[in-house]
């Protein structure tokens, strides 16, 4: 079975479950993880090639000058037939241990890292972000495919100047649980699972949800996930006399926020364009959370109107609109039948659309031309 390197500077982040989903679902081509560093425990078994154990001075020139002599010291006798990165601001990492190792490189991008301005990008202070300003125009040369997670950002990444004949839509396929939604919850459970940032419109939902209460829907809100603007969020929770009905339950493992799901009547995702220009690439939790028969409610911000079908597997509601996110919120926890329906035909959208089986059939065809 031919080796395939997944590459990421950040390996097994909490928030990026569906990269080694993706990669543990493969049917004809063996993963191998490349990146600089561990943030998370990886899938049982796998087998992981990072920086964590080498010496300062390896892991800086590595992070500094995109230098791949470590990972290919570590890589040992492994050899991948290919490298597929995820996020084109890694794949500037990458592009030189494809060029070493004389493979093809493969790019899935997305969403921020053709999203983002570039005063975002020099001002951030990191020096990945700041390679990638510096040679994106040679990973735009050189890269031998870029997978695109949607339209939308197929369109931005057109904007960016990425080459067209070297762009595609490629859906990142999701697994389809065998067990669905519980029963509904006594008190209707809103879920929220998002990284605490400007983009996830976490105050826009907050806004929403002193509206339900102040019409009397009964309701409960819990956050899953952790931030920069946690705090923030939490003072603006209790400003808008809604502490008791929402619980921000920090990050969580990838089960137990499925296992939040199974027990929800809808989950929120009422993205925006923030100010540094990043937008939603898909909203994968989205499809995790259709594939498990649960209503969603998601904003017209980037690809999310590719993964939700307006008022048959959701509802689609303008982004910074707390009032008519509501009313879409409303309607789905004072209708157990209506949150049913949705969830159904959510279900059968994703294993459609999405499987994560029947995508990866597509993506290791892709891998085989590159060849």
């Amino acid at each position: 079975m031919d080796t395939v390197a997944i590459f990421r500077l950040q390996l097994f982040k909490t928030s990026e479950v569906f990269i080694a989903q993706q990669a543990q679902n493969l049917h004809r081509y063996r993963p191998v993880y490349v990146g600089h560093k561990r943030f998370g425990e990886a899938p049982a078994g796998a087998e992981v090639v990072a920086l964590d154990d080498a010496s300062t001075a390896a892991r800086w020139r590595a992070r500094l000058t995109r230098s791949p002599d470590a990972l290919i010291e570590r890589l040992g006798s492994t050899r991948p037939a290919l490298i597929h990165a995820h996020f084109a601001i890694d794949a500037v990492y990458a592009l030189p241990l494809a060029r070493r190792l004389d493979i093809p490189l493969a790019v899935t991008l997305h969403g921020f890292d053709v999203t983002i301005t570039d005063k975002a990008l020099l001002t951030a202070r990191s020096p990945a972000w700041l390679n990638y300003f510096l040679h994106r125009r040679a990973l735009k040369r050189r890269a031998d495919l870029f997978i695109c997670v949607s339209d939308y950002i197929r369109r931005q990444a057109l904007q960016q100047g990425f080459p067209e004949d070297r762009l595609i839509v490629q859906y990142m396929g999701t697994k389809l649980p065998t067990e669905g939604a519980a029963d509904a919850p006594h008190v209707p459970v809103i879920a929220h699972v998002a990284r605490l940032v400007e983009k996830k419109g976490t105050a826009f939902l907050l806004d929403a949800c002193g509206r339900l209460k102040a019409r009397g829907v009964p309701f409960r809100l819990v956050v899953i996930g952790d931030g920069p603007l946690r705090t923030a969020l939490v003072q603006q929770a209790a400003a808008l006399g809604i502490a008791e009905e929402c619980e921000f339950a920090g990050p969580q493992p990838h089960r137990a926020v499925l296992d939040l799901l199974r027990r929800t009547s809808v989950l929120a995702l009422p993205s925006v364009t923030a100010g540094s220009g990043d937008a939603e690439g898909l909203g994968m939790v989205l499809l995790e959370a259709s594939s498990l028969g649960v209503a969603v409610v998601g904003t017209d911000n980037g690809g999310i109107p590719e993964a939700i079908v307006d008022s048959r597997t959701g509802f689609i509601v303008p982004q910074r609109d707390p009032a008519a996110l509501s009313d879409r919120l409303e309607a789905v926890v004072r209708s157990p039948e209506l949150a049913a329906e949705l969830g159904r035909h959510g279900r059968e959208f994703v294993a459609q659309t999405f499987d994560v089986s029947r995508q990866n059939i597509k993506l290791e065809a892709l891998w085989d031309e590159l060849r």
